[in-house]
C-alpha cells in the first residue's frame, strides 16, 4: 500500500489526468458514464451533459459544462492560460 508520505507532491493530479484523458475518453465509455467520471475528477458538468469521446481537458482543471449541453467528439479544453 502507498501512503502519502510516499507519493510524490502533484502525483493525485497526474492520475486525475490520466483518467480524466486516457480512460474517460476512450471510444468505449458510454457519453452519460463519461460525464459521470468527469464529476468524480473534479469537473463541474450539468445534469443530461453529454460529452464525446476523445476530449481532452489541459491546464487547470476548473472546468465547468452547463446543464443539457453536447461536447462533440474530439474537442479540446485548454484551461492553462493566466
Amino acid at each position: 500500500m502507498f501512503t502519502a508520505t510516499i507519493l510524490k507532491p502533484g502525483f493525485a493530479q497526474h492520475i486525475r489526468k490520466l483518467v480524466l484523458n486516457v480512460a474517460a475518453a476512450s471510444y468505449f465509455v458510454p457519453e452519460k458514464l463519461r460525464a459521470v467520471i468527469l464529476r468524480l475528477v473534479g469537473l463541474k458538468v450539468g445534469v443530461a451533459t453529454r460529452v464525446g469521446s476523445g476530449c481532452i481537458f489541459a491546464g487547470d482543471l476548473a472546468i465547468a459544462i452547463g446543464r443539457d449541453c453536447f461536447i462533440g467528439h474530439r474537442c479540446m479544453f485548454d484551461a492553462a492560460a493566466p
